[in-house]
């Protein structure tokens, strides 16, 4: 096996080859994740989050699921279905194409397979306020993103 590692624009992107294992660390604090997936259509990607770990948004201490914040609403959230500091990843910048890691459901689910339509950048954040790149400010703490290839 063989991990491509492209630098650009202060990223690093990694290419995984068939079955191929990464873990990544997701910063509280970058909008956009500094170390990113470059993905290609019929790609399928199975995603981890790694127990053992806290991020802070203020000082509100959460797991990989995030937390109700009333005093942000849903729909100013990067991804109003996902709870306020989930981990979710979006293709590209424009803002349009994000999932959810994980799943509230009967305590935090955090594992998730997604399939690859379209080829891009595959970048991971926390749900904070969208288009605030000043909400990011008072984040800390990171996440492990552990990443396999399956197609």
């Amino acid at each position: 096996m063989r991990l491509d590692r492209i630098k650009e624009e202060n990223r690093i992107y990694y290419h995984l080859e068939l079955n191929e294992v990464i873990i990544l660390k997701v910063k509280a604090r970058e909008y956009y994740s500094k170390h990113a997936l470059k993905i290609e259509p019929n790609e399928q990607y199975n995603f981890e989050v790694l127990k053992g770990r806290k991020w802070i948004d203020f000082f509100i201490r959460s797991g990989p699921c995030g937390f109700n914040n009333r005093l942000v609403k849903d729909s100013d959230l990067r991804l109003p279905e996902a709870n306020c500091f989930a981990v979710c990843a979006t293709l590209g910048k424009n803002e349009s194409d994000h999932f959810a890691l994980c799943k509230k459901s009967n305590g935090c689910d955090c594992k998730h397979t997604h399939d690859i339509t379209q080829s891009g950048k595959l970048y991971f954040f926390a749900n904070d306020k969208k288009g605030s790149l000043f909400a990011n400010l008072n984040n800390w703490g990171h996440l492990n993103v552990r990443v396999q290839r399956l197609k």
